[in-house]
């Protein structure tokens, strides 16, 4: 009986050590299994760094372009501003002297009203 008990707890103690073997193994499983989801989820991390630092390059080269391009904006609206200006200026000066050219011409038409076939035509002011 003895003999028996003991072969009992042998076996006992096997089947514990072979649940034990087998829950250190199945333990071992997942801590690989989590070390190669880890060593993933890194490289993953790594990719998704590498390609938000590309994007943020992209993004500042873009911001870059887009205020040198307002510049350009502002200093072709600047020079369409003179330009007009310019234009403005030199349409006045030309009024003012075709207002000077029909005054002399009724003034000369006043004064010698037979060289004239025809009264001198009006101009609209600027």
């Amino acid at each position: 009986m003895w003999e028996e008990r003991k072969q009992k707890e042998i076996k006992e103690v096997k089947a514990k050590q072979e649940g034990a073997h087998g829950a250190y193994a199945a333990a071992l499983e997942a801590q690989e299994a989590a070390k190669a989801a880890l060593v993933a989820a890194e490289a993953s991390l790594a990719g998704v760094t590498a390609e938000r630092a590309h994007v943020q390059a992209d993004l500042e080269a873009s911001q870059a372009a887009n205020a040198k391009l307002l510049e350009e904006v502002e200093a072709r609206k600047a020079e369409v501003g003179d330009v007009t200006g310019v234009a403005d200026q030199a349409r006045q000066a030309f009024m003012e002297e075709v207002n000077a050219l029909m005054a002399e011409l009724r003034q000369l038409q006043a004064a010698h009203p037979q060289s004239f076939l025809c009264a001198p035509p009006a101009v609209a002011a600027a």
